[in-house]
């Protein structure tokens, strides 16, 4: 029988054959979710971050941004919830909530948020936050991420 030449360069790179075997055919322990027919080299346990943004009231969206320290193997997930800090769910935003799915070698993600304009005279800055929690497959470095929404009108450059 003749030797497979991916087990051959899995073996100069320190891979097992079980390993290798497991990431192509989808097989198996954490490498098995990397996608069949690539090499998954595993690195450490991804961190996950959340970053803070802001948005004009007027413009009814934004987002913020989900990463991950490095790209993993395997699906990370992680669940985010919305809270009020100076702007008020139902006024000022939309609450939002549910879980970011992070494919193997996914490393961002957009949590998107809905924000109400509004005719009030208000402070020319609310903020409200993001939270992370309940993670699989990666820890969270950083679980708090603020949303500043700016009142007034989008001024588009030009």
């Amino acid at each position: 029988m003749r030797e497979n030449p991916n087990f051959k360069r899995a073996s100069r790179l320190g891979i097992t054959a079980a390993v290798l075997a497991a990431t192509l055919l989808g097989a198996g322990a954490a490498p098995a979710q990397a996608r069949p027919g690539k090499l998954c080299n595993p690195g450490p346990t991804p961190s996950i971050t959340i970053n803070d943004d802001g948005g004009f009231e007027a413009a009814g969206t934004g987002e913020l941004q989900v990463r991950l320290s490095n790209p993993a193997c395997w699906t990370v997930k992680v669940h985010y919830s919305t809270s009020d800090m100076s702007a008020t769910v139902g006024f000022d935003y939309v609450q939002a909530q549910g879980d970011l799915v992070f494919s193997p070698g996914t490393t961002q993600k957009f949590i998107p948020l809905e924000l109400f304009p509004d005719n009030k005279d208000e402070q020319p800055e609310e903020t409200f936050a993001v939270n992370l929690s309940s993670a699989s497959g990666a820890t969270i470095a950083d679980n708090l991420g603020i949303m500043t929404i700016w009142e007034g009108d989008v001024v588009e450059p030009g």
